[in-house]
């Protein structure tokens, strides 16, 4: 793959490179996994989970959450979920207040991005290329797309593996939970949490944290409306 070179003249104050988790961190997608998740539990007989409780469950991929919940029977369970979760990703999926705004300001500024989640990757490209936001993006990296998912560093070095003259520490990480910070302490890259659903137990003074997207734009420089 040829190489990608950054400009070297990036805006004063901005970041080299942002990678983003795409969940309710750039769009509203909460309530279609809180739906089809508790359609899978309803369908096996499980107790069904409140917002509460679904927000405290930890952020990891299907592959890597599924055979804790369900046992040997995982395999299974995930075919059903993603065939549910196919019928309706794409007609609740919004994007959150801010968002297109923040993407375009960064990509004006030469800014590179990349989404790194633990979405299923053929879901999270069908949900960008929905949004026509596929040109934002220098990769995209969804759950088995690298060996690992998050919070192992390996789907960061996928999606920085096309960029030359950079390192992680010149690297933002923006998501908006726990586990996306832990990818980016895992990758040494610098941890931004953008929205407020889930707890954040990290409470470090250099944690950066802001309520949505248009918050975050609005400390890179993005004039507001």
């Amino acid at each position: 793959m040829e190489k990608a070179h950054l400009s070297n003249r990036q805006e004063e104050g901005l970041p080299k490179a942002i990678l983003f988790d795409w969940d309710n961190t750039l769009v509203d997608s909460w309530r279609t996994t809180y739906y089809v998740f508790n359609k899978i539990l309803d369908y096996y007989g499980r107790p069904l989970l409140t917002e509460r409780q679904f927000f405290k469950r930890p952020q990891i991929s299907v592959k890597d959450s599924f055979p804790h919940t369900f046992g040997d029977n995982w395999r299974e369970v995930q075919r059903i979920y993603y065939k549910l979760y196919e019928e309706v990703h794409l007609k609740f999926l919004l994007p959150l207040p801010g968002a297109r705004d923040l993407l375009a300001h960064l990509k004006r500024n030469n800014v590179y991005m990349a989404l790194v989640s633990n979405k299923n990757g053929n879901f999270l490209r069908k949900e960008v290329e929905f949004l026509n936001w596929k040109d934002y993006f220098g990769a995209i990296v969804g759950s088995s797309d690298a060996e690992s998912d998050k919070p192992s560093s390996l789907p960061v070095k996928l999606a920085l593996g096309s960029i030359e003259g950079i390192s992680s520490k010149d690297v933002l990480f923006v998501g908006d939970s726990m586990i996306d910070i832990q990818c980016a302490r895992n990758s040494g890259c610098t941890p931004v949490i953008v929205g407020g659903l889930r707890p954040i137990e990290d409470q470090s003074q250099d944690l950066k944290k802001f309520p949505d997207c248009s918050a975050f734009g609005k400390y890179l420089g993005l004039a507001q409306k």
